[in-house]
């Protein structure tokens, strides 16, 4: 996987995930939580997964 494959892949899976957020925001805060850690989760592996290419 080049780098800018995995570029991609990860901005598609923010991209749902600022999609759910829009969609789902009435369920209350507990839900924005936990789509805010599941961001920060999916912003480190990318970081690690981007430092396995070098």
């Amino acid at each position: 996987m080049t780098k800018q494959e995995l570029i991609k892949a990860y901005q598609k899976s923010l991209k749902v995930i600022r999609e759910d957020q829009e969609r789902f925001k009435e369920l209350g805060e507990d839900f924005l939580v936990n789509q805010y850690n599941i961001y920060i989760k999916l912003l480190r592996m990318f970081i690690k997964d981007l430092g396995k290419l070098d």
